[in-house]
């Protein structure tokens, strides 16, 4: 009922509030938007702390059906772990979440603004972070792995800031 999902909710706020605090490219200087798509209804975040090379990206999708293999403009050639995914908290543990196997890998071909892409598979009216460089993962904000979901529950929190200044324009795909 409506406590299950008011539940849900405040879960899901607390560990990003926690994780965003947690993590400095969140709630730092360095942001750009190098994609963002109306006709999909896809925005794309780059988040950064300049020297720091702990990037995180952001990817919201307000599109009412689910996105295969989507492509996504990306910093740097790299595995990135999907370290957010809001599918999860739908019906908290959603055992049957919409995702990328734990990470996307962006070796793809030029996007519009970044030397790489990659392909991605996004929820229905979703969320989902990527960190770049996991072997600098703070360990103490790791979740319990789920084998059965092939992802880690750490969560990242999008930024509450945006500035206009970095916005790119839209994309086609």
């Amino acid at each position: 009922g409506a406590d299950r999902h008011m539940r849900d909710f405040r879960r899901c706020v607390r560990d990003l509030i926690h994780l965003r605090r947690s993590l400095p490219a969140l709630s730092g200087e360095g942001i750009r938007v190098p994609q963002v798509h109306e006709a999909d209804r896809v925005l794309v975040m780059h988040r950064w702390v300049e020297g720091e090379g702990r990037d995180v990206v952001v990817v919201a999708s307000l599109n009412e059906t689910t996105l295969q293999a989507y492509p996504i403009d990306m910093p740097a050639p790299s595995r990135c772990h999907e370290v957010f995914n809001s599918d999860y908290y739908d019906h908290f543990p959603n055992e049957h979440v919409i995702g990328n196997g734990g990470g996307v890998d962006a070796n793809g071909p030029p996007g519009r603004l970044y030397p790489h892409t990659a392909r991605a598979r996004m929820p229905a009216n979703g969320a989902l972070v990527w960190r770049s460089r996991a072997e600098s993962i703070d360990t103490s904000l790791t979740r319990i792995f789920d084998p059965r979901l092939g992802w880690s529950r750490m969560i990242l929190a999008m930024s509450s800031r945006w500035s206009t200044a970095n916005r790119v324009g839209s994309v086609a795909t």
